[in-house]
């Protein structure tokens, strides 16, 4: 397995979902992460119908933020919570995008 994408939580009554993703480390750097988030977010808007999509990165983790950007999702909050595996406090980035933001047609 190279990675994986897919929605974190999905709330169709309020058209929203947050989405995670991973790539292993020998496929980083080549676009893959980008591509399929871009397809997710197309899918998402055009054909369930979603009207807003968040994404939430380790703060440290620079590469997964800036794929996040590079499809249009823009920053809007800065936070610290536990992280669900080690329960550690640590500080994350919220990334944000909305029908519209960014043309999938």
């Amino acid at each position: 397995m190279i990675g994986a994408i897919r929605f974190d939580k999905l709330d169709i009554t309020a058209k929203r979902a947050e989405i995670g993703y991973f790539l292993h480390r020998h496929y980083w750097k080549q676009g893959l992460a980008t591509e399929a988030l871009e397809n997710l977010a197309f899918l998402a808007f055009q054909e369930l119908g979603l009207k807003d999509l968040e994404i939430i990165v380790h703060k440290e983790n620079r590469a997964s933020a800036r794929v996040a950007e590079k499809v249009g999702f823009r920053l809007i909050r800065q936070f610290k919570g536990s992280d669900k595996y080690t329960h550690k406090m640590r500080d994350y980035l919220k990334y944000d995008l909305k029908v519209g933001d960014k043309s999938y047609e």
